[in-house]
């Protein structure tokens, strides 16, 4: 399988499915342009066309921007100049979640980065596999950013590409029949919680089961 998505939706469903990660990816975020595009152009990037730069959206944080029209943030890889050695926040509750990364601290964050973006690319490389988009509808990160893009357009994109779009807005509706729309009652529960509750749709609707 190959699923990517546009926040850390896609980690905890690889967690859930107890499969390694093999894309980039992974415990991060993208915004609607960037997602869009890679849906759009995907089988023609070149994804080692790439530069390291500072986050706008969150401080301490770096972007991997590939053939600059692909942002993705690694949210939690946090640059910290106190952190000499790798440091790995532990904020795991069993009881409420079933996975838990927590941010990882570094004064050299840049090649923990890289390393997983290169590594992880190496494996989505090497997959022959058709990806499947799983998006969370994320209007907050949006409204933080400049996305020219929709949700809607996400949703009616004409690509041969299974998606599943996870959204608390009940407007957002779609004729595409690769387009799978999970409406939730709160979008900004922890998205380990959001995949466990809609598991099995999701699983149906790639073909996972």
């Amino acid at each position: 399988m190959l699923v990517i998505s546009n926040n850390c939706v896609g980690g905890y469903l690889y967690n859930h499915l107890g499969k390694p990660y093999n894309n980039p990816f992974i415990w991060h975020r993208m915004s609607y342009d960037s997602t869009y595009n890679t849906m759009k152009n995907w089988g023609n990037i070149n994804w080692l066309d790439y530069e390291f730069e500072k986050s706008t959206y969150k401080p301490n944080t770096f972007n991997i921007n590939v053939e600059n029209k692909i942002k993705i943030n690694y949210s939690h890889y946090l640059f910290d100049p106190k952190a000499t050695t790798i440091q790995k926040d532990k904020k795991y509750d069993k009881s409420k979640y079933d996975f838990w990364t927590g941010d990882v601290r570094y004064c050299r964050i840049w090649e923990v980065v890289n390393e997983k973006y290169l590594t992880r690319t190496e494996r989505m490389q090497n997959n022959t596999e058709d990806p499947v988009f799983l998006i969370r509808d994320d209007e907050r990160f949006v409204k933080t950013i400049s996305s020219k893009h929709t949700i809607q357009e996400i949703a009616d994109l004409d690509v041969p590409y299974k998606r599943i779009i996870l959204t608390d807005n009940k407007n957002l509706k779609t004729a595409n029949k690769l387009c799978k729309i999970i409406y939730v009652k709160n979008i900004y529960e922890h998205p380990d919680i959001l995949v466990k509750n809609n598991l099995e749709a999701i699983k149906t609707h790639f073909g996972l089961l």
